[in-house]
């Protein structure tokens, strides 16, 4: 933070140019936007009356999938090796 304030004074008084405190701001603003990763949505459909097969859907990339067909109202057949942590995952979905 001192830094900052050293550079502001120092371009107040007229001894650094605005590129000076410019560059340096620009750069940790796009750093900060680059290592903060993708965004990804799903537009809002309404999925009501249609019908999936999720595989793994119990766990990891196939549980979120799941979650998120399903509150896009989607009635989703989950394919898991384990009943019982499929359902958990029903009941996590369901309240």
């Amino acid at each position: 933070m001192e830094a900052f304030t050293n550079l502001f004074a120092r371009l107040s008084t007229g001894e650094l140019t605005l590129t000076y405190a410019v560059v340096p701001l620009l750069s940790l603003v796009l750093l900060k936007l680059y290592f903060r990763g993708g965004r990804f949505s799903i537009p809002k459909v309404d999925l009501s009356g249609k019908y999936a097969v999720v595989t793994g859907g119990n766990s990891g990339i196939g549980a979120e999938t799941v979650r998120e067909l399903s509150r896009l109202g989607c009635s989703v057949l989950i394919g898991a090796r384990s009943r019982s942590t499929a359902e958990e995952l029903l009941k996590s979905i369901k309240g």
